[in-house]
């Protein structure tokens, strides 16, 4: 009987140290990211080529999450008042990717063209996105949409001009 409690006290001891490191949030250990650079730079290249996309629709629910909240509003009120024509006479482009290797933050690089009667022009936008709370925050959230509201600007003089009211 003396094996049977010490396989009792050693199976106590075992769910005691558990239990601790769950407590403890020592967990984590156990739970190590194992997701490559090249992993986080795709996400990273997914999530912004959809964040400028909805941009350019003038819908701004679907991203608000990925904006920090000293931008939030800034940035909203610039995606509510985008041309609805925007999105049906832009292509959006992604030039080059940049992720750093520490921190795994990720600069995209994105031309936006649009196409006019008889010209089109085009514009290089930046978006960096970091990494926060496990999930990603557009860090240059407010300048990267005033180049999205710059982009709008052009865009409603040209069919301005197109239309003959410019």
């Amino acid at each position: 009987m003396s094996t049977s409690k010490t396989i009792k006290k050693f199976l106590a001891i075992c769910l005691a140290l558990v239990m601790t490191f769950g407590v403890c949030g020592c967990s984590k250990i156990f739970d190590k990211d194992e997701r490559t650079k090249e992993e986080y730079q795709a996400e990273a290249t997914e999530i912004s080529t959809e964040i400028v996309k909805r941009m350019i629709e003038g819908n701004y629910d679907p991203i608000d999450k990925y904006f920090s909240s000293a931008d939030s509003s800034s940035v909203e009120e610039i995606v509510n008042n985008i041309d609805k024509r925007l999105e049906k006479e832009s292509l959006v482009t992604v030039v080059s990717v940049y992720t750093d290797p520490d921190s795994y933050a990720t600069d995209v690089q994105f031309q936006i063209s649009l196409y006019f009667g008889g010209h089109s022009s085009s514009t290089t936008c930046y978006m960096r996105l970091r990494r926060s709370g496990g999930g990603w925050v557009v860090a240059n959230g407010g300048s990267f949409a005033r180049d999205i509201e710059a982009l709008n600007s052009r865009f409603v003089q040209e069919k301005m001009k197109e239309l003959g009211e410019g």
